[in-house]
């Protein structure tokens, strides 16, 4: 009896450690368990590029900004993604586009990265206007979306960039920025965190996506930037905007070469009295006239906004000789009030095609009378020059024809009136 009650004192002892131990080894493998399921909860957060609060970033230690380190960026850019790479494929057969966009990003990347961490968004977003413009603060689209960041009119007057006859904000690459930075993070936050889904809107507007996503939600189809119906341009937006990332991130990898970027501020902002002749304050800066127009490309005309802002982005080399300059010059050079040009238009009529040979030369007439040039333009009392119609928005530089019925818009500085200009492009 007594071996009996021993024996039976064993097994309770050996069940009791035994539960005590299956106890503590459930308990480990539960903790084991939920962080394996945080560790893939947050897998899928990043690899669905869901990120409501981004991390605060800092370029401050890189020394060539294209070489910034994998710690910097925060999206998983899907490049085994057959719509991404097919993208890739088609950028680095387009190297002439990589190699032109990252030289016009260079006076404003530094900035535009310094703004997107100050507002705890992904660096990767840096890179948006390259597929938006080319880095381009003057490029203007079919649909009349205007700058580095092409704003349409309407979501331009929506987050308060205005457009007068002197100033379009929407090439300025201060508030343009500001305001692009304030849309995507609305987009973002609208869309719970997922960028691919933000960047679509921000493309095709947000409307455009929802509706998608109901379209698909009633078919029981999922809700994912990849399973939407979206426009042509858009679905190939994003991937774009992955793949152009991914060929800057790892240019090496994919042998493109880029011109290193010093971390280097590139211009001031100054502050101005007034309305002021541009060629007086290039000429005051020492820099070329179309230097000064590039920088400050929300600028319509040869005179600055008698309005406002009063200020102008000088490069950084040039800025203290700016400021003294500016400090000696007479006030009534300084500050010139100004009337906006008058628009004047003509159609243009083509009586005979353009060769090859002859570029971008036209001849064409009007009511009967004799083709002239720009220059005869100028001489009638239009003050007019090739260089003006470019900086006009025509984009006469990049064109190598003119089109039957073109119209070409004029700033007129006196009575003569287009009607009875016939005009020719030579």
């Amino acid at each position: 009896m007594q071996i009996y009650s021993i024996f039976m004192l064993s097994i309770s002892l050996f069940f009791t450690s035994f539960s005590s131990y299956a106890t503590n080894q459930i308990d480990s493998y539960s903790k084991s368990a939920s962080l394996i399921e945080n560790a893939y909860n947050l897998y899928q957060h990043r690899n669905t590029n869901k990120i409501l609060k981004s991390r605060k970033f800092s370029i401050d230690s890189a020394t060539d900004l294209w070489k910034l380190p994998p710690s910097t960026f925060q999206l998983n850019l899907n490049t085994q993604h057959p719509r991404v790479k097919k993208e890739i494929k088609i950028l680095l057969n387009n190297s002439q586009f990589i190699s032109r966009s990252s030289y016009r990003a260079r006076p404003y990347y530094r900035y535009i990265l310094k703004r997107i961490s100050h507002k705890r968004l992904p660096a990767e977003l840096a890179l948006l206007p390259f597929i938006e413009s080319g880095y381009n603060s003057k490029a203007i689209s079919s649909a009349n979306a205007k700058g580095t960041w092409q704003f349409i009119p309407s979501t331009a007057a929506h987050f308060g960039l205005k457009d007068t006859q002197w100033y379009d904000a929407r090439g300025d690459i201060l508030v343009s920025t500001e305001a692009a930075l304030t849309y995507l993070t609305q987009l973002n936050r609208r869309f719970d965190g997922d960028w691919l889904l933000a960047l679509a809107a921000y493309n095709c507007g947000p409307t455009c996506v929802t509706d998608a996503q109901k379209k698909n939600r009633d078919k029981g189809k999922r809700t994912n930037f990849w399973a939407l119906e979206l426009p042509f341009e858009t679905r190939r937006y994003v991937p774009k905007f992955l793949a152009i990332n991914a060929i800057i991130q790892n240019a090496s990898r994919y042998t493109i070469r880029l011109e290193p970027l010093p971390n280097k501020k590139f211009f001031d902002v100054i502050t101005i009295p007034g309305q002021m002749n541009l060629s007086v304050a290039a000429n005051l800066a020492g820099i070329p006239l179309l230097k000064l127009t590039s920088l400050n490309a929300g600028i319509k005309h040869q005179y600055t906004d008698p309005k406002g802002p009063h200020r102008l982005l000088i490069p950084v080399a040039n800025s203290v000789r700016f400021r003294k300059q500016l400090l000696l010059l007479p006030k009534p050079a300084n500050i010139t009030k100004q009337k906006a040009p008058r628009y004047e238009t003509q159609t243009i009529d083509l009586t005979r095609s353009i060769h090859k040979a002859s570029k971008i030369t036209a001849i064409s007439s009007r009511n009967n009378k004799p083709a002239t040039s720009f220059c005869s333009i100028a001489k009638a009392g239009m003050h007019t020059k090739k260089v003006d119609f470019n900086r006009w928005g025509q984009s006469m530089s990049n064109q190598t024809y003119l089109r039957p019925n073109q119209t070409l818009i004029m700033h007129a500085r006196n009575s003569t009136r287009a009607s009875l200009l016939p005009i020719s492009f030579a």
